[in-house]
């Protein structure tokens, strides 16, 4: 049987046609869009970060020597930037919080997609069913911590050797599984375990523990002060947190597997810029004052 022609077949075509495009548009314009990402970033790292943004756009960020920068601040930077070299574009939403923005149950539930801190290998070993784990940002055997203690501490002062450091006693928390490591290693006469930083802090300052690690500042000479705390670097000695670090990414966040890929290959083009060695450089956690000082290594593996 031939077909009728019928001006009711073209008003047809025409509403089935107009349909067809309109979902291309509408598919095209949400393929578009950048998804929004909240991301939990801990109260002084926050201030930090945006004091060293000062107006600037993440991507564009080329200088790490400005106020703000620390190595925390830089594993932010980094960890956008590769994401987007990688040919990933997310909006990034930041939200106030606290240490809990550390927590790995975050990315075991998948309600959060990428650490911008940066973790130890050996602390994420346990969770790899659950996350990605990047290229090392920091090789095995470039983190150095300094010895840090009040300016009244001479015993303290005086350490130049693990055994000298072995007559001391330290503060650190167990949540810092590298550090608590590292400090067993060392064999302190005692490790007091202190959840809060400001703590630890205070501890040392007033002089009732000894000695802490953190890492050392841009610039010289090594001083932390903070609220009612002052402390200072025991010159002369660095200790070797002997891990690499790492970002990770949830396998169980709907952008986990796409996220990780352009990491992955924005990390290998920062690395061959030489971009990743250069930021940490810049904002003193590779540190040239302490090239010479002497390594003190824990004795565990």
């Amino acid at each position: 049987m031939r077909w009728q022609q019928n001006p009711h077949h073209y008003k047809f075509l025409v509403l089935l046609i107009g349909f067809v495009v309109s979902g291309f548009m509408t598919a095209a314009a949400y393929a578009d869009e950048i998804p929004n990402v909240d991301v939990l970033i801990e109260d002084s790292v926050y201030d930090d970060y945006f004091r060293f943004l000062n107006g600037r756009s993440v991507q564009d960020i080329q200088d790490f020597s400005t106020v703000g920068a620390r190595r925390d601040v830089v594993d932010m930077v980094l960890v956008q930037q590769a994401i987007r070299l990688g040919g990933l574009k997310l909006n990034f939403q930041f939200k106030r919080s606290d240490f809990s923005a550390r927590s790995p149950k975050l990315f075991i539930r998948g309600e959060a997609l990428v650490s911008f801190d940066s973790v130890w290998r050996n602390a994420v070993r346990k969770y790899e069913q659950h996350v990605y784990i990047s290229s090392p940002v920091i090789e095995r055997g470039q983190y150095v911590a300094g010895l840090w203690t009040s300016p009244g501490n001479g015993k303290a002062l005086a350490v130049r050797t693990s055994a000298d450091l072995q007559q001391l006693t330290a503060v650190s928390s167990k949540s810092y599984e590298a550090d608590w490591r590292t400090l067993e290693g060392l064999k302190l006469k005692n490790i007091r375990d202190e959840y809060a930083w400001i703590s630890m802090a205070t501890l040392v300052s007033k002089g009732w523990i000894d000695v802490m690690l953190a890492p050392f500042p841009r610039q010289q000479p090594f001083v932390i002060k903070q609220e009612h705390v002052t402390l200072v670097a025991v010159e002369g000695v660095k200790v070797l947190l002997d891990d690499s670090r790492h970002f990770v990414v949830s396998k169980h966040h709907p952008l986990g597997a796409a996220t990780f890929a352009a990491l992955q290959r924005g990390m290998l083009k920062l690395r061959e810029q030489g971009v990743l060695n250069r930021a940490y450089a810049e904002c003193g956690f590779y540190n040239s004052a302490v090239a010479n000082w002497t390594l003190l290594k824990p004795s565990n593996p």
